[in-house]
């Protein structure tokens, strides 16, 4: 089934964004999950490496930063190897900058990133809070 079809990655991603909405974290994971692998079936790494961000989000959500931290490094990794949307790019090297943050690691890097990515298509706010992180 391709992944834009009725039941695919992108449906999945869809349910798993309305139960992160409506509060219930876990069930949101494990169908970002379903996303993810329906992805990966299907060939489709940028939609994988979107699924795996958003994993990776609700993961830092519920504190469970070392998962987090290797989802991130999965989807940029994706990312990287196959390309992405700005966007996305840019909003997956933001998330893993503020996790890395919170872990005290080293996260300059991740912002320059991400600034360059947020000045690319015009995020007024990416760009400022980038640059306040790098201040």
């Amino acid at each position: 089934m391709a992944a834009t079809d009725e039941g695919g990655g992108r449906a999945l991603e869809h349910r798993a964004y309305a139960l992160r909405r409506e509060g219930d974290a876990a069930a949101a994971l494990t169908e970002y999950r379903r996303a993810a692998a329906m992805y990966h079936a299907d060939d489709d790494p940028r939609g994988e490496a979107h699924a795996i961000r958003h994993a990776a989000d609700i993961l830092t959500g519920m504190n469970r930063l070392d998962e987090a931290d290797a989802f991130y490094e999965e989807a940029l990794a994706l990312y990287d190897r196959h390309g992405g949307d700005d966007l996305d790019v840019g909003n997956a090297v933001r998330a893993y900058a503020v996790l890395r943050d919170r872990q005290g690691r080293s996260s300059s890097t991740m912002w320059q990133r991400a600034l360059g990515l947020y000045e690319t298509v015009g995020v007024a706010a990416g760009i400022e809070e980038c640059r306040a992180r790098l201040a």
